[in-house]
């Protein structure tokens, strides 16, 4: 099964929503629309990669929170890939920023090195910033 993983945002509203909601902010909502065009036609599944819960499906009802990748209180790789294992992933593709995608290669390594086998593919690949990463997110839409 594939995997398509985003990160959640800073911004998000002040009551519990789906994960989908939760997060407010245009990167986002950009971000999501891309991946779930991605999966449709990949038959992936989609997960947001939060910073406070680890990996969640983006209908999963969360409170609001503050914590940012990088604080003590934040997911780790352990976490991640924990649940990357339950899932049984066998391919995953990412549209994550730097510190985000840290996370998901130290989670795949941790899992290679436990014999689990699987892709992880950054499809921001050489994007160094913010406006490269919005025309690969163009493009995953138009392709789709």
């Amino acid at each position: 099964a594939g995997l398509i993983v985003i990160p959640c945002a800073a911004a998000k509203k002040t009551r519990p929503s789906p994960a989908c909601d939760l997060y407010d902010s245009a990167h986002f909502r950009f971000t999501l629309r891309a991946a779930l065009a991605r999966a449709n036609a990949t038959g992936a599944r989609v997960a947001i990669l939060s910073a406070k819960h680890g990996l969640v499906d983006p209908e999963t009802k969360l409170s609001p929170y503050d914590v940012t990748i990088g604080d003590p209180e934040a997911t780790n790789a352990g976490a991640v890939a924990s649940q990357l294992a339950v899932w049984r992933i066998g391919h995953i593709e990412t549209l994550l920023p730097a510190r985000y995608l840290a996370v998901a290669r130290a989670a795949a390594g941790r899992l290679h090195s436990s014999g689990t086998v699987f892709r992880l593919d950054d499809l921001y690949g050489a994007a160094p910033g913010i406006g490269y990463q919005r025309a690969v997110l163009a493009d995953l839409l138009r392709e789709s």
